[in-house]
């Protein structure tokens, strides 16, 4: 039987698991923004789609994102689906 403190500790843990994963994506968001930002300043000649870094970075934000959604208990494809007809709409 699961006692009320262990299931507020289980709780507390998955809030932390999604505060990191949070934070995890907004860094590495913040990180392709600063080599975006320096391409478009022009310290950067690589073209943005022959950029490993960008790779690397876009990679790893699509990773924290999944991980993330999984564990708010969301089913991120599903979660697109369900938004693509708005940005549709938005961009027509």
């Amino acid at each position: 039987m699961t006692s009320d403190w262990t299931a507020e500790l289980e709780s507390i843990h998955r809030r932390a698991v999604e505060k990191n994963m949070m934070l995890a994506l907004v860094g590495e968001v913040e990180g392709l923004a600063n080599i975006i930002e320096k391409q478009w300043r022009g310290d950067n000649r690589a073209m943005p789609e022959s950029d490993p870094e960008i790779r690397k970075k876009l990679a790893d934000i699509r990773i924290y994102l999944h991980l993330l959604a999984t564990s708010l208990g969301i089913d991120l494809d599903e979660a697109i689906e369900e938004k693509l007809p708005m940005i549709r709409e938005k961009f027509k």
